[in-house]
């Protein structure tokens, strides 16, 4: 045999690069599942990196230069490649790149980037809900606002060093705990988010976690009969090692080895799980979302997007099996536009909102039974500025645009979508970096979220006091979701 140390041994046998399931997640918390139809579904789209969601929202051009419509669209040009000194190119832009939605109160009068034309879709069917001058904090580090986004922790950066938020649970993990379910994440790495509370408050687990990085590459490597090669023998080897050690007391075992025959036992049996499913129901993945994870679809060269995608729609039709009303899901691909903004954004609004794309696929191909009862989730961890800079990019702000989408989300306009404060912001020469005023914290948006899913559920996980935390105005996102 090939001269090879433990680690590897032990790698080269349990991996097929798909699937993981914590040492803690036994398969009765899998085998238990008893979700009853139209039980809802919270997918939450973390764009880490700080999208401009002012190149996807634009308030209707207004060629008067004294007026807050004009200011923003002169103030955002060169994000967009135009020239702010120019009426008419300004109007050009505003005429080719931002289609008005078909009904919306006069007071919001507003365009949606023409290459979200889904998303400009969904809100014209009420499936769309913008909450506006949404924010998670006032500070503007990206890691720092991330963890904070992550677990909910309403507290400023002078709290204490950034590794002391880290072991916070996220607000995932601690609703499934609630909840008795589990958390699915489909990204490379298992998110912030999804971390559990462990057993002392500077502890978390991921205990209610099962990690889904490529939902048909899941399970444990079986070799081939007969095969020869240094992969099949490593397996029989390692299985029967697997086979002698269960046959030993428990606990007669070391506690390093318990784990890891624990660890065997639960991708196995996560990955039988997932594999009857996908007999039952989609033996094969709809040639719809086979084209966006082979770069043969409309994506623009984005198979990562499609990998999720593709992910995301295995874990719907197992939401059930997986005993899970929680799915969390990292999408980066340069968001953090401080240069050159207006390619990188725009090819990843049409990615992600476009007609036939990532989230029009999905919704397409999964039956109307599950996708009725799912709510989406997607913002990043702050927004930008509202002047364009130098680079032809934004930098980093405070406050942003939070979208919800489904069947379920009483769509429309939450907040105000351009307040005339920016206006006064963008006249006063001492204000350098005039951003969207954070106004709505993000939690109470996922108070709303939590008590949809668990009913009671809120107090219990935004634990630092929700009376305290801002929102826009009293009873904002009462009805914000059915």
């Amino acid at each position: 045999m090939t001269n090879i140390n433990r680690r590897t041994f032990l790698a080269s046998a349990l991996s097929a690069g798909g699937l993981a399931a914590t040492a803690s997640i036994l398969p009765w918390k899998l085998a238990q599942a008893a979700q009853h139809p139209g039980q809802p579904i919270v997918v939450n789209i973390t764009l880490p990196g700080a999208p401009d969601m002012r190149h996807l929202f634009m308030p209707v051009f207004d060629a008067n230069t004294t007026t807050l419509e004009y200011a923003l669209h002169q103030a955002h040009a060169k994000a967009g490649g135009v020239n702010p000194n120019d009426p008419s190119d300004l109007a050009r832009n505003w005429a080719d790149n931002y289609v008005q939605p078909d009904s919306q109160a006069p007071a919001q009068n507003f365009g949606i980037h023409a290459n979200a034309s889904w998303l400009r879709a969904q809100f014209n069917a009420g499936n769309v809900a913008i909450i506006n001058n949404a924010y998670a904090s006032t500070t503007r580090d990206h890691a720092y606002v991330q963890l904070i986004q992550a677990h909910g922790q309403f507290k400023p950066l002078n709290a204490g060093p950034i590794n002391r938020l880290e072991r916070f649970p996220g607000l995932g993990g601690k609703l499934a705990q609630i909840n008795s379910t589990n958390v699915v994440d489909i990204s490379s790495n298992p998110s912030n988010w999804c971390y559990s509370p462990g057993a002392s408050p500077t502890q978390r687990s991921l205990e209610r976690c099962i990690h889904i990085a490529n939902s048909r590459a899941g399970g444990v490597f079986t070799p081939n009969a007969g095969a020869n090669n240094g992969q099949d023998r490593i397996a029989r080897a390692l299985s029967s090692l697997y086979a002698g050690k269960r046959d030993i007391n428990a606990t007669a075992s070391p506690e390093a080895v318990q784990g890891v025959l624990a660890l065997d036992e639960n991708i196995r049996a996560t990955a039988k799980i997932l594999q009857d499913r996908f007999a039952l129901v989609s033996p094969a993945l709809p040639a719809e979302i086979e084209a966006l994870l082979r770069n043969t679809g409309p994506l623009n060269s984005d198979g990562n997007l499609g990998l999720l995608i593709a992910n995301l729609h295995d874990s719907l039709i197992s939401a059930d099996v997986l005993n899970t009303q929680l799915i969390s899901m990292i999408y980066s691909r340069g968001w953090d536009s401080h240069q050159n903004q207006q390619a990188s954004m725009e090819r990843n609004l049409g990615n992600l909102f476009g007609e036939g794309s990532a989230l029009n696929t999905l919704n397409d191909v999964v039956s109307p039974d599950i996708m009725d009862n799912v709510v989406i989730a997607i913002a990043g961890e702050f927004g930008r500025q509202i002047r364009a800079n130098d680079g032809l990019g934004t930098d980093h702000g405070e406050g942003t645009h939070f979208i919800l989408i489904g069947n379920r989300v009483n769509g429309g306009i939450y907040g105000d979508m351009f307040p005339e404060t920016e206006f006064d912001r963008l006249q006063n020469p001492n204000i350098a970096t005039p951003d969207i005023d954070g106004r709505t914290h993000y939690n109470r948006i996922f108070e709303q979220l939590a008590e949809w899913v668990s009913p009671g559920s809120s107090p219990l996980i935004l634990d630092n006091g929700l009376n305290q935390l801002p929102i826009e105005q009293p009873g904002l996102l009462d009805n914000l979701l059915t």
